[in-house]
């Protein structure tokens, strides 16, 4: 099953080396032309926790190259941020982001 689900993942598209994930920080306004339902289903799926750039373009049906053109571009505006995966900078990103720890009675 899961080999299953990792063919349809990256049918089409062509396996980046992923070094960056894409949160969600605030809806985007969004092109007519991305207005479709995969590439809202993608952004909806951004709501639950951060994408790779490649899981992005799976599951929103674009090319590798438009997906990450769109994504940056929602960077630069101020909606989506970018996270670097496997550096010690992402690894206190993450530090940070964990929830505290609840009072002990």
């Amino acid at each position: 099953m899961l080999s299953w689900f990792r063919r349809s993942a990256t049918r089409g598209h062509a396996a980046p080396a992923d070094t960056a994930a894409y949160r969600l920080r605030s809806w985007p306004e969004l092109p007519d032309e991305y207005r479709t339902a995969p590439v809202l289903q993608a952004f909806t799926r951004m709501t639950l926790g951060p994408l790779t750039l490649g899981l992005f373009a799976s599951k929103s049906g674009m090319p590798l190259q438009e997906a990450n053109s769109l994504l940056e571009h929602l960077v630069r505006r101020g909606p989506v941020e970018k996270i670097p995966m496997g550096s010690s900078g992402a690894h206190e990103q993450a530090r940070s982001a964990r929830l505290p720890e609840p009072p002990r009675i």
